[in-house]
């Protein structure tokens, strides 16, 4: 993984642009792109929350318009095909507990104390996202007591920036999500944006 000081010194000399530009452009053209929004798509229908739920039905008013049909019928039933048939993947491919196991007997209680029941769960929703996304990430980090531990971060919030063709091996990384928080005294929506590499992470 390229540092950010050997990126910048490539940019330097191949690219008018600055690093935080092509962040920018990176992010913006991934907001538009077809692949975030399959990844949307598939976390919607698993929260069995169709298209013809965002279908409305419409009639001709008197004066010739088009307006919604309040008084007719609503028969929109959402179905959950999607939910089934991934939980069915997922309960085929991660049911069966796994068992890490170790030559060195002093290391199996600490393996059994980590690969606990917390983590298989974990495990398991990551799963969910490879399968409505395509992707999955675990983020590896350790808590202010120095325990390491993963959390699952979602798909559409990350951007990989790949070395190589068969995306083996990662670059850098960017993270895009929102957070709630206080600007000049009013709760807003604020969007916040990660790259990561092998310095850290910039904000």
């Amino acid at each position: 993984m390229e540092t950010l000081q050997q990126i910048l010194e490539n940019l330097d000399a191949n690219a008018p642009m600055t690093l935080e530009e092509i962040i920018q452009a990176e992010v913006s053209a991934w907001e538009r792109s077809d692949e975030r929004k399959q990844m949307l798509i598939g976390k919607r229908y698993y929260r069995i929350k169709n298209d013809i739920l965002e279908q409305r039905r419409k009639t001709i008013d008197a004066e010739g318009r088009m307006v919604a049909a309040d008084n007719l019928a609503d028969n929109r039933i959402p179905h959950g095909f999607v939910r089934k048939l991934v939980d069915q993947k997922i309960g085929y491919l991660l049911s069966k507990p796994f068992l890490p196991k170790t030559k060195k007997l002093e290391y199996q209680s600490e393996l059994d104390l980590f690969f606990n029941d917390d983590f298989k769960m974990l495990f398991k929703n990551t799963g969910k996202d490879a399968v409505n996304c395509g992707k999955a990430w675990l983020h590896p980090y350790y808590t202010d007591t120095g325990e390491l531990t993963f959390m699952r971060m979602n798909p559409e919030e990350c951007l990989p920036i790949w070395k190589d063709a068969a995306h083996t091996e990662l670059a850098a990384f960017i993270r895009v999500y929102e957070i709630e928080g206080y600007v000049a005294k009013k709760k807003q929506t604020v969007k916040r944006i990660e790259w990561w590499d092998l310095d850290g992470v910039q904000i």
